[in-house]
């Protein structure tokens, strides 16, 4: 989120959006549960792991068919899903820029500038700190785990939890 934040214009530093955007304001079993859950009904709600869609596990077939909507993992198949991450350096330049630019279009150039020319890679340094990143870990690995749970995976479920739940939730 903080990436996306900079991607559209925003030049506040990583420490004001943690301190503006809690982390532990996504514990998705708490927001499923107290708000979505008692809005339409824990039936009518169905999460999905984000590392399910990069197994042999067709996440996109298994909610077509939650929702009801024929050939929808068809359509999604044929949809763009590019949204390319920028390196730290990368951020911290165009964070700087967009103190001084306010022009959408611009903006907009010197995003596809730092997408082409700052990609992350697993080798650049992260925004978190070690620390802070061992206890985001700990802390969503449980919450996911009973979120996943819940939702038919896991232990009590019809999958194994291993095969679901990564060794790193956060930080990645």
């Amino acid at each position: 989120m903080y990436q996306q934040e900079i991607k559209t214009g925003q030049s506040f530093s990583f420490e004001r959006f943690l301190d503006v955007v809690p982390w532990k304001n996504f514990d998705w079993n708490k927001i499923l549960s107290q708000s979505y859950e008692r809005v339409f009904g824990a039936e009518r709600i169905k999460a999905l792991p984000f590392e399910l869609f990069f197994t042999e596990y067709n996440p996109v077939a298994a909610l077509s068919d939650f929702m009801e909507v024929p050939y929808f993992d068809q359509i999604y198949k044929n949809m763009p899903k590019r949204n390319n991450s920028i390196s730290r350096l990368g951020l911290e330049l165009f964070r700087d820029i967009n103190a001084k630019v306010t022009d959408p279009k611009i903006i907009r150039k010197f995003r596809k500038l730092f997408e082409a020319d700052f990609p992350k890679t697993r080798q650049c340094p992260s925004l978190i700190s070690q620390q802070l990143r061992q206890e985001m870990h700990d802390y969503f690995l449980e919450t996911n785990t009973v979120l996943l749970q819940k939702m038919g995976f896991g232990e009590q479920g019809n999958r194994k939890q291993t095969e679901i739940v990564p060794k790193i939730w956060a930080g990645v």
